[in-house]
């Protein structure tokens, strides 16, 4: 735990001095001693293996989920439920009911749902800030129901007497999971969405939401819990407000937020722990090519801002270029957004709720695809709004299509153009078209459910010790 923290400060510091020979010690420690549990969302960040990431779900699983879950008492008795029904409940269990990434994307779908199909139970285990952005998720819900406080078998029991049908863990293994509770087989199928961006490899989870891009078909080996593809795109997106280039001007002047009136602005907005040594170089290249750009970018921290000025000085680059945005809330954010002329996104962690909200906002991103879910989030928003050809296969090409598209103001007035049309027609940033692709889900997971064995079956009793095997619904 030690080690692992200590990569992530120093990644939220920018400071890459060891994190090769860091990464690496970690991921030996995976290989070679199982039993040194490695936090899955923590080695996410560290390792662009579907393979090694899928071993460290599962081992976290193994030596952490099981356990508690055992201690409390193993899964509950097996759900004695009607056959087929018209109406579902979807217990949505998240710690981020809440002024949050996963809790803004949240605020247009659950009003969507279609009640004639679905009832929505939010099964809250969040803070309360008192945010704008709670106080719609807790309307929007048929039932809001404060559960944080309560013990592991309390939860289960609480869900289980709540009717939940089908249980949506939005938070998976990030902070304040509760995903202790689906190893109690605390709802009859259980979903991994949204949350925690890859396999939560375990036999208790019975389907991931994503799409065919973010989780081809032939990466299913990767991912114990079975593919449920979403036609529309794997992230529920609050409707968009695009402005028009005249509103941006007076929303949001460059020279008010100190960027130059003139010349290419290349955005960067996602978190500083998702830099790395070989993309920075490739953008500090980018500004070399195109006269008069800058970057502009989030990353907050004193010393990381000092460390990557140093690095642009000693490639020739006037640290005045990188242009450090202040943090403001969500709302400013977004008004400010649509000055950037194009997204840089990272790798291999990409852009996700930062992706749809820089699209959103008309603005042009460019990614480098990857083999794991974080580094193809933005490439399966790219494909979502019909511009696939953003997201490129190499660095090489990556730098290249930053330039070309950096030095030519008429073809970023096209491409914009092109971004606004994909998400005007896009079902991901439609709610009501996505909380559908949703509810249609739920029912096929339902139909499978009445219609597996495991339904007539006796319960697990206390939980069996972990396999890397799992039966799958039919």
């Amino acid at each position: 735990e030690a080690l692992v923290g200590r990569i992530e400060a120093h990644l939220d510091l920018c400071d890459w001095t060891t994190l090769d020979a860091d990464i690496d010690e970690v991921r030996r420690r995976l290989r070679d001693q199982p039993g040194s549990t490695i936090a899955p969302f923590a080695f996410a960040k560290m390792t662009v293996s579907l393979a090694e990431q899928q071993a460290c779900a599962r081992n976290w699983v193994r030596h952490r989920i099981e356990p508690a879950a055992r201690r409390a008492g193993g899964a509950l008795p097996a759900s004695v439920v009607d056959a087929e029904r018209a109406r579902l409940r979807i217990g949505y269990l998240s710690a981020d009911f809440r002024d949050h990434a996963v809790g803004r994307l949240l605020v247009d779908l659950l009003p969507a749902h279609d009640r004639q199909r679905v009832e929505v139970i939010g099964l809250d285990c969040s803070p309360d800030d008192g945010s704008v952005t709670r106080a719609r998720l807790k309307a929007a819900c048929d039932r809001f129901l404060p559960v944080g406080d309560l013990g592991l078998r309390a939860l289960a029991e609480r869900i289980r007497d709540e009717g939940v049908d089908i249980l949506i863990d939005l938070t998976g293994f990030t902070q304040g999971s509760r995903s202790e509770v689906l190893a109690l087989r605390a709802a009859p199928v259980q979903v991994n969405w949204l949350g925690f961006p890859g396999t939560m490899g375990a036999p208790f989870v019975d389907a991931i939401f994503c799409d065919d891009v973010l989780v081809p078909p032939d990466r299913q080996r990767w991912y114990d819990e079975p593919r449920m593809a979403l036609p529309g795109g794997y992230q529920p997106t609050p409707a968009p407000v695009l402005r028009g280039a005249a509103e941006v001007r007076q929303a949001a002047a460059r020279k008010a937020l100190g960027l130059p009136e003139a010349g290419t602005v290349y955005a960067s907005f996602n978190a500083a722990f998702k830099l790395r040594p070989e993309m920075f170089a490739v953008w500090l290249n980018i500004l070399e090519q195109v006269e008069g750009s800058v970057l502009w970018t989030s990353v907050s921290a004193p010393q990381a801002r000092e460390r990557l000025r140093a690095l642009a000085a000693a490639r020739g680059v006037d640290p005045l270029r990188l242009v450090f945005a202040p943090v403001v809330p969500a709302e400013q954010h977004l008004d400010r957004l649509p000055v950037a002329d194009l997204f840089l996104d990272s790798f291999p962690y990409s852009a996700g709720a930062t992706a749809s909200q820089c699209v959103g906002a008309g603005v042009p991103l460019i990614t480098l695809t990857g083999e794991t879910y974080v580094s193809r989030m933005a490439t399966a928003i790219l494909h979502a709004i019909g511009c696939c050809d953003l997201a490129v296969n190499t660095l090489a090409g990556y730098e290249a299509l930053a330039v070309r598209l950096g030095r030519s103001e008429d073809a970023r007035r096209a491409l914009r153009q092109r971004v606004r049309d994909g998400v005007c027609t896009s079902p991901m940033f439609d709610p009501r078209r996505m909380a559908g692709a949703v509810e249609s889900a739920c029912h096929s997971l339902w139909h499978a459910f009445c219609n597996s064995a495991r339904h007539d079956a006796a319960s697990d009793l206390t939980l069996p010790e972990h396999t890397d095997g799992r039966q799958a619904l039919p």
